[in-house]
């Protein structure tokens, strides 16, 4: 039995990384040694997305800025409208970790505390009665709202974890 070495030839792609080719996808799925440092600069994503939809499991989230601050939107949007928040410091996206949303970038040490009733996030808010933990999809007299608090978080902990 003989066994080939199968390579493939040097080329250069260039490709929206927010919305890849299914050529390149398939480099990316299977392994094959790939550079994506070769061009850097203005004008050339340092990432690609390749974080798939949890909503439509066709698309990938792909970083976006609203005047609210950064965001990953789904790459088929308008068919798709699911958004993620991403890391209110760098940027970059969050991991679920437990109880908490933590920042992929490891020179980031931003974490967010996940309300455990609807998957919101957790708030530091003031009332009447000192600081407390608040969700964010609290909405004063809407149909959906989520009025989960909690005292106190301990975020060190969760930072060491």
């Amino acid at each position: 039995m003989s066994h080939h070495n199968l390579s493939l030839p040097s080329m250069r792609n260039l490709y929206d990384g927010n919305n890849p080719s299914p050529f390149v996808r398939e480099l990316i799925d299977n392994h094959y040694p790939i550079l994506t440092d070769e061009f850097k600069g203005e004008g050339f994503q340092d990432k690609l997305a390749n974080i798939p939809c949890s909503r439509c499991q066709t698309g990938y989230m792909v970083s976006r800025d609203s005047r609210y601050g950064s965001f990953f939107g789904c790459s088929e949007y308008p068919l798709c409208d699911h958004t993620q928040r991403a890391c209110q410091r760098c940027g970059c996206g969050l991991q679920n970790k437990g109880q908490f949303r933590v920042c992929e970038n490891p020179r980031c040490d931003f974490i967010e505390p996940i309300c455990p009733e609807c998957s919101g996030t957790l708030s530091l808010r003031k009332g009447p009665y000192g600081q407390f933990w608040g969700c964010s999809n609290y909405r004063k007299d809407a149909e959906f709202s989520c009025s989960y608090k909690e005292k106190s978080i301990d975020l060190q902990t969760a930072k060491r974890r």
